[in-house]
């Protein structure tokens, strides 16, 4: 069985987090600076070894796995189902918050129709961003088609001059589709939640990553604005069961259904 990388990942951070002197190190301000220094030193990697260019798929499930192979941090089934319901809509409008590699957004310009305007904001440093390189914003832009439309806004999703850049890029055309998967902490994301939700359409949706609990990991606080708003919307949740083998739980994707 093949596990991906961010897969190991979580697994190691799970093992730390179960170890009480490994907690203090897996928590300390060392681990996270080295932490972004190797997504960095990645991201760089994924610049230099990643194949551009679109990619032929028969299946959402194949689309889901070569997402995954550059870079997309979901898990393969629960990546397959959200693609599922995406292929069925046929977005033409998509906006995706934390894009980092820019592995979930090679599905999403995938899976757009061919006319489709797809926008990204991502922010430089941020814990789960980065923010585009030069030669990364190259490679998101070869998975664009000529005749879709690409914005890539290298910004804090926080920031009202931000909202304003989109809301002009949108052309008062209402979303399809918004990805949500940027600052994970619960405040950060409840602020993209109530920021861009109101830019999507009767009848499109809204994706949150990571609203499965991840214990081994406090600063993933989606579940918590995830449990805030369910109660009171059309959702559906896309959550593998916990693995046996220890790994604990992590990822998880609930979908808004904006009525």
């Amino acid at each position: 069985m093949n596990v991906s990388e961010v897969e190991i990942a979580h697994r190691v951070q799970q093992f730390g987090a179960e170890k009480p002197l490994l907690r203090k190190i897996v928590g300390s301000d060392i681990t996270r600076k080295a932490y972004r220094l190797a997504q960095s030193s990645l991201r760089c990697y994924r610049d230099l070894t990643v194949p551009t260019g679109r990619f032929e798929w028969d299946s959402t499930e194949e689309l889901a796995g070569e997402a995954i192979r550059r870079g997309a941090m979901q898990k393969h089934s629960e990546f397959t189902g959200l693609l599922d319901m995406l292929n069925k809509q046929q977005p033409s409008n998509v906006l995706e918050v934390g894009t980092a590699g820019g592995g979930t957004f090679f599905a999403l310009a995938h899976i757009a129709v061919d006319h489709a305007r797809l926008s990204s904001v991502d922010l430089p440093g941020g814990d789960f961003g980065g923010g585009y390189t030069p030669r990364g914003k190259k490679r998101i832009g070869s998975y664009v088609l000529p005749t879709q439309q690409l914005n890539l806004l290298q910004a804090d999703s926080h920031d009202p001059d931000t909202h304003a850049r989109v809301v002009d890029l949108l052309e008062d055309e209402p979303l399809d589709f918004l990805m949500i998967d940027g600052d994970h902490s619960r405040e950060g994301v409840r602020q993209d939640w109530e920021m861009y939700a109101p830019l999507v359409r009767y009848g499109g949706m809204v994706a949150f990553h990571d609203v499965a609990p991840h214990e081994a990991d406090p600063r993933c606080q989606v579940s918590g604005l995830w449990q805030d708003i369910k109660g009171s919307h059309n959702t559906l949740e896309l959550i593998e069961p916990p693995t046996a083998d220890g790994a604990g739980q992590w990822g998880g994707i609930g979908v808004v259904f904006v009525e």
